[in-house]
């Protein structure tokens, strides 16, 4: 009963990643080096730390000098910094935060625990 009574906030949700999905760029080996740093345009100058994500001060800096920019590039890729899958992981999960599903129910409880 509970999927039933929340069907329509599901359907939402599923569409919303279905969306994200199919706006995603194809990340290759062959653009790689133009599409690293746009994905890490995308994330700005920092990203929140996971295991610490109420302390500003720990936030992981993505600037493309930093350690982890540096992987945003293509010697970043050739040097094994970072996967295309990684790379199209980070780019899918940026979007969603930046759309509107991390206002729904689906998202905030985590799928939807009824």
């Amino acid at each position: 009963s509970c999927l039933i009574e929340n069907s329509d906030q599901i359907e939402r949700d599923v569409d919303t990643i279905e969306v994200v999905i199919n706006s995603q760029s194809g990340i290759t080996s062959k653009n790689v080096g133009t599409e690293l740093p746009e994905i890490r345009d995308l994330l700005k100058d920092s990203v929140v730390d996971p295991d610490d994500p109420n302390k500003p001060e720990k936030a992981i800096d993505t600037r493309s000098g930093s350690n982890v920019g540096e992987a945003f590039s293509e010697e970043g890729f050739e040097q094994g910094k970072i996967s295309l899958t990684q790379a199209r992981d980070i780019e899918r999960l940026n979007l969603i935060l930046v759309s509107d599903f991390h206002n729904t129910r689906f998202f905030r409880k985590n799928l939807l625990i009824c």
